[in-house]
């Protein structure tokens, strides 16, 4: 019986005759060695394909993720398979939470967890009994790559834990953080503080007559560029001091003959 006519089954005897009804499906210990797509589940959200025969997680059919279609998914459950890879199955997931993938034969634990960072929703995973658990400092590296995780390896992760794999993964930045409490700086490495630290700006001692004579050279400069600024004004007016009044009229004077007076300013 292939994995068709396993979920047929499964849905008649449940009485589902409408996909957009199912919501989980357990497959569990069916000796399965691929499963094809289930996109025609738009509303799954779990899914069991624990001890199975899976080595891969994609479809014969379009070496695709059997879930590429399958946004919902907040469980799944892999655990006892002989899954050796999962790069671009599982990061599209993002409102996962739950993830079993313990007692499979993933080996590269570079290779999954970058599958994984983009899971930020996921709260519990399972990675124990695979060859990528034994490597040195395997779940502190976990812990400190996905940040959201809570129960990792049926252990829950401490604060001395996130502590401690910040301390290994982010030496330089928990060092600096260390040392600075209550507004004080404690003694630090100050090979660390580079990256604080701003220039030094040094002076050169200048004499009092000296500051006194660039302080007027300013004053100077500031004054031509305000005359150079200024714009030219120039007002005219009759100069009445040349027009005879009625006494030099009646005596007959001679008075300079009137004219304009202009006047220029800036």
């Amino acid at each position: 019986m292939n994995v068709d006519e396993i979920i047929t089954t499964l849905l008649h005897n449940q009485n589902v005759k409408q996909n957009i009804n199912v919501i989980e499906l357990y497959l569990g210990k069916r000796q399965l060695t691929s499963i094809n797509n289930l996109g025609r589940f738009r509303m799954l959200q779990r899914v069991w394909l624990n001890s199975n025969k899976l080595r891969h997680l994609l479809t014969e059919q379009t070496h695709q993720s059997f879930l590429k279609d399958n946004f919902r998914i907040t469980e799944l459950y892999l655990q006892c398979n002989e899954i050796c890879e999962i790069e671009g199955t599982l990061s599209h997931l993002r409102y996962m939470q739950v993830l079993m993938l313990q007692k499979n034969q993933l080996a590269s634990l570079h290779e999954v967890l970058q599958e994984l960072i983009p899971l930020q929703a996921l709260k519990v995973l399972n990675l124990f009994d695979n060859p990528l658990a034994q490597e040195p400092g395997y779940r502190l590296l976990v812990i400190h790559t996905l940040p959201s995780v809570e129960l990792l390896d049926r252990q829950a992760v401490t604060p001395s834990e996130r502590k401690q794999a910040r301390e290994v993964h982010c030496a330089d930045h928990e060092a600096i953080r260390a040392s600075v409490a209550f507004g004080r700086r404690a003694d630090i490495n100050p090979s660390l503080l580079h990256t604080l630290q701003k220039p030094i700006r040094t002076y050169t001692p200048v004499s009092p007559q000296n500051h006194r004579d660039k302080i007027r050279e300013k004053g100077k400069q500031i004054r031509r560029n305000l005359e150079h600024r200024r714009s030219v004004m120039q007002y005219t007016t009759l100069d009445w001091s040349r027009v005879p009044n009625s006494e030099q009229r009646r005596l007959g004077q001679v008075v300079p003959p009137p004219q304009n007076l202009t006047v220029k300013f800036r």
